[in-house]
């Protein structure tokens, strides 16, 4: 059986060489799809006040689409509508670029397993003072392609 590689894959010894965002014997699966639609599930928060270290679970949706390139994609949790951001596929997680403002810094990073997406986001108001650290967890299920 002859390879036919796609989406600019090469064929070297019998095997196909995939450019980045794409997968599989003839680079036909581009890796962002694993990704790509609505993802329900639930919201966690820690807050800074020791008498109540973790808040509640809040109802969430999370929003994958597609973006630029095989590798870039847009992410949106529904409880932060107007909070786009963008991050590049690899492999079986999203890599976000950290936020930087004065002394806050914003860190996201999305994670799928076999069953669920995590979406960990964490909010240092002051990265000099380790106490002013919100971290927000995003577990959903899915994906409900769209």
């Amino acid at each position: 059986m002859e390879l036919k590689c796609k989406n600019g894959g090469s064929c070297a010894d019998n095997f196909c060489r995939c450019p980045a965002g794409f997968e599989g014997a003839e680079c036909e699966i581009k890796q962002s799809d694993r990704f790509i639609g609505k993802w329900g599930g639930s919201t966690r928060c820690s807050n800074e006040t020791p008498d109540n270290p973790v808040g509640p679970n809040v109802n969430d949706t999370l929003f994958i689409f597609q973006s630029r390139t095989p590798t870039s994609v847009g992410i949106v949790l529904k409880q932060s509508i107007n909070d786009t951001v963008y991050g590049t596929v690899s492999g079986r997680q999203i890599n976000i670029n950290d936020v930087n403002n004065g002394n806050s810094r914003i860190t996201r990073h999305i994670v799928l397993s076999d069953k669920n997406i995590n979406y960990i986001i964490v909010n240092t108001r002051d990265i000099n003072r380790p106490q002013t650290q919100t971290e927000c967890n995003f577990v959903g299920f899915g994906p409900i392609k769209q």
